[in-house]
């Protein structure tokens, strides 16, 4: 994040990825506790976690490195 982010806007970085760190913490336990309840499987959970994990990656390739 330090090498992304402009020297100038540094602060504004940091804070949007804190905000957006903070306000998308409910959502990998509450998709896998929603897949849990509509399943009833325990290896659905654990692939509904994977899924957002793969999301995750593939959406990291597409950050330019500097």
């Amino acid at each position: 994040m330090a090498r992304l982010a402009p020297k100038d806007r540094e602060t504004e970085f940091f804070g949007l990825f804190t905000l957006l760190n903070r306000a998308t913490a409910f959502l990998g336990p509450a998709l896998a506790g929603a897949v849990r309840a509509l399943s009833g499987s325990q290896c659905a959970c654990l692939a509904s976690i994977i899924v957002l994990f793969f999301a995750g990656a593939v959406l990291l390739l597409r950050v330019p490195e500097p």
